[in-house]
Order: C-alpha cells, then structure tokens, then sequence
C-alpha cells in the first residue's frame, strides 16, 4: 500500500511524492512528503491529464492525496494572506483506485468569499509594525 501525493500548481508547475499517512482531513505541515518531486514547464500544464497520469498508477488500497491550490491567492499579499486567514488551497481529495474517497473544500468560488476584495486592494498606509493596510476598492477615491 502506498499514499501518493499530487499537489497541483498554478499552471505551470506541479509537485509529487508519497506520504507515510493519510492526512487526515487536510494536510499540514507535520504531514511530511517522500521521494518528491517539482515539476516546472515553459507551457501550463493540462492538470487532467497529470491528475490521470497519478490514477493510472494507483493500485489496491493506494490512495493519491491531491491537493488544488488557492489561485486567487497570487494576486493576495503575504501578509494579508495570513492576516485575513485566506486558504492556500481550494480543495483537497483522497482517491484511491475505485475513485474519489473524500473531498474537503475550503471554498468554492473564490470571488464570494469575504476576503477576495484582497486581490484587487491596495496598500492605504502601513502600521507601526511596518505592516501594510488595505484599502477597500470601494473607498478609493476616483
């Protein structure tokens, strides 16, 4: 039995592996990657396809843990990332060679979440710790 990893990118990037357990429901830190693997091309990637190419591998009682990364997350940043509490990731799910197992979803469609504003803000002014602060897009002045 094996645990595989597929933490898919932003387009043009990918990264494999296999896990000692099954991350239970989301992964962590503690939830430490083997044999891994960072996959970067010129040309996005077809992620359907690099999602059948890690199925395709899967036998009797492997599961392939697959990670789908926040994407409107680039455009966030890191500060406000941690300070608004937005996901890294999208969703996850657990397959195994039946099919999918499991999916967490951290949300759905990033554009109604509370804290997408971020994406489009600007820094207003910075806080005596040298953080920036956003400004609303709303608030701007025209």
């Amino acid at each position: 039995m094996k645990n595989y990893y597929l933490g898919l990118g932003y387009g043009n990037t990918y990264s494999t592996g296999t896990l000692d357990r099954v991350p239970n429901p989301t992964i962590t830190d503690k939830d430490l990657i083997s044999n891994g693997e960072f996959n970067v091309s010129d040309d996005p990637y077809n992620y359907d396809t690099v999602l059948d190419e890690q199925l395709a591998k899967l036998k009797d009682n492997d599961t392939l843990y697959v990670v789908y990364p926040n994407r409107a997350a680039l455009h966030i940043l890191d500060e406000w990332l941690e300070d608004f509490n937005v996901p890294n990731n999208q969703r996850e799910e657990l397959w195994n060679s039946e099919g999918i197992v499991e999916t967490y979803i951290h949300f759905i469609n990033a554009e109604e979440e509370n804290w997408y504003w971020l994406a489009d803000a600007y820094v207003d002014h910075y806080d005596d710790n040298d953080r920036p602060i956003p400004i609303y897009p709303e608030d701007e002045e025209e």
